[in-house]
């Protein structure tokens, strides 16, 4: 998987989760559907998430599973929990729906990084 192919994966699930996950909502403004929070929410999450295995390699750092795991799923729940605390067009209404986004989210992110680091092995 090519960075922006697992940037563009990364984004997509974003931008789903909060459109079609129950329990996140993304505000109105002024009778339009507020799409400008969700796409920089969705950029700036998947940004992130996506950068995790070039972040290793680029600081030195053998990428495991475990580091994958572990960096991919801070990024996503303190991504959306940051949400669920300071909503600013994207609220997360209930905790659970948070938990069930960040979880979604995180799969996403931990299987393009590892598809991307399995990519880089060959």
């Amino acid at each position: 998987m090519t960075y922006f192919r697992s940037l563009f994966c990364n984004f997509l699930a974003v931008f789903m989760v909060c459109r079609l996950l129950p329990g996140i909502e993304v505000g109105l403004y002024q009778h339009v559907p507020n799409i400008g929070a969700n796409l920089l929410f969705s950029t700036v999450l998947g940004f992130c998430n996506a950068s995790v295995f070039a972040a290793l390699f680029i600081f030195g750092i053998r990428p495991s599973i475990p580091k994958i795991v572990v960096s991919t799923g801070l990024i996503s729940f303190v991504g959306f929990y940051t949400m669920a605390i300071i909503p600013y067009g994207v609220q997360i209404l209930s905790l659970f729906a948070g938990f069930v986004g960040a979880v979604l989210v995180w799969a996403v992110a931990f299987a393009t990084n590892y598809f991307e680091w399995h990519r880089g092995a060959k």
